[in-house]
């Protein structure tokens, strides 16, 4: 290890463990090999090509996700953002913006959550419902935990897409 703990920006030294491992070998593939088979010698691909390309690049991306999120964060939220809009989604998924708690209201809230105007046993978070919204639909159908995922395919797919647009 090199650095100090005074500066640990200034530390390095070996990976500490198996993704950082994994980043480090991809790195050095990408690094050796710039011109990937896959692309071949033409300058544009073909449709067939192409497709293939976008549905890896998908999976790949799908893939990560999925295990950066059973492998690294145990396969549940790990801070209190990420606890908070699966809440606000659980609310969402029953059909409401709140939720109910017993007394005393203040054993539950949290820096996120505040209590409602109209009743004060009813909590709701302080997100915007965008993204709770999109996780909700996970959560009614009973795979909320796919959710990142599926977007992770998706915008790699929109990545992949506006690269065409911009390049020709």
């Amino acid at each position: 290890m090199i650095g100090s703990s005074e500066h640990p920006a200034l530390t390095f030294g070996f990976p500490p463990d198996a993704a950082a491992w994994a980043a480090l070998v991809l790195g050095i593939v990408c690094l050796f090999f710039p011109r990937w088979p896959l692309l071949g010698k033409a300058a544009t691909l073909s449709l067939k090509r192409a497709t293939f390309l976008l549905a890896s690049l998908c999976l790949v991306s799908f893939c990560l996700s999925w295990g950066y999120f059973y492998f690294y964060l145990g396969g549940a939220p790990r801070i209190i953002d990420a606890t908070t809009y699966l809440l606000e989604a659980r609310s969402f998924a029953a059909g409401s913006f709140s939720f109910e708690v017993p007394e005393p209201t203040a054993s539950f809230r949290g820096r996120f959550l505040i209590h409602t105007a109209e009743d004060p046993q009813r909590l709701a978070a302080v997100f915007p419902p965008g993204y709770p919204t999109v996780l909700a639909l996970g959560v009614g159908l009973g795979v909320p935990f796919f959710i990142g995922p599926v977007l992770a395919a998706l915008l790699a797919a929109a990545t992949y897409s506006l690269a065409q647009e911009l390049t020709g």
